[in-house]
């Protein structure tokens, strides 16, 4: 029962199916009756009908009786039926009206759902735009980092890689190779890691230089040739009985 004591939609259509119920139960009734009577027709108007008339009046009376419950039961029916559409028309409308109450509430909210993403885009862009300009900076001192160029290309992959394939296409934006994948804080990472590098590398001392090679030291049986090139003069220390013999051309 609803508050003011009409029946819910589910109770009036339990009472159609018990309704329905009865009627088929009057049909069979019914028919039952009907089939009795023309069995016992022909019986009942012979000279000698017996007790044959007697079932067909008790048949005829279980036959009105059906008759007259089945239209019971159909006007029943038909009151029901009106009240089961009153009863969901009821029920639709609450519906509608609970449904409006909650797109109330729904969009009274939604703006502020949409406030938050532009006040993070705006903070994205401030970070953002402070990431070129610390690079720049960087940059401007001879520190190891990329040129303009290769960071906007980093970053823009970096701006993709937060974002699923579905939504990238989207955006009408292609979505990068997973090689090309990136955080942006893997790209701070990376160039914090070039400009520690390269100042690590700028403090080391030069190589010092190569160190020149002694001549040999001279030996004790080192020997001068002579000063013209005398193939056949004798050196000091040559034993007596060497000899170079030059040849002449003759036997």
């Amino acid at each position: 029962m609803t508050k003011n004591g009409k029946l819910r939609s589910a109770e009036l259509q339990d009472e159609l199916v018990r309704i329905d119920a009865g009627i088929a139960a009057c049909k069979a009734d019914e028919s039952e009756a009907h089939a009795l009577i023309r069995s016992l027709a022909r019986a009942a108007i012979a000279p000698d009908a017996g007790d044959a008339l007697q079932q067909i009046k008790k048949a005829e009376g279980k036959l009105g009786s059906a008759k007259m419950t089945h239209r019971r039961l159909y006007d029943a029916r038909a009151e029901v039926e009106a009240d089961l559409a009153a009863a969901l028309a009821e029920e639709d409308q609450r519906e509608r009206t609970a449904d409006a109450k909650a797109a109330e509430v729904f969009a009274e909210g939604l703006p502020n759902l949409f406030t938050e993403v532009d006040r993070f885009l705006a903070d994205f862009r401030r970070s953002y735009t402070a990431c070129f300009a610390v690079i720049r900076e960087a940059r401007a001192r001879g520190w190891s980092v990329p040129s303009e160029e290769l960071m906007t290309s980093k970053m823009f992959r970096g701006l993709k890689t937060a974002f699923s394939v579905g939504e990238l296409r989207a955006f009408d934006m292609s979505p990068p190779p997973a090689p090309e994948r990136c955080t942006f804080n893997s790209i701070g990472e990376a160039y914090a890691r070039s400009i520690l590098g390269g100042a690590r590398h700028s403090v080391k001392p030069p190589p010092a230089p190569p160190l020149s090679t002694p001549p040999p030291a001279a030996r004790s049986d080192d020997r001068k040739l002579p000063p013209r090139g005398d193939v056949g003069r004798r050196y000091a220390d040559d034993p007596r009985e060497f000899e170079i013999r030059v040849p002449t051309g003759r036997p």
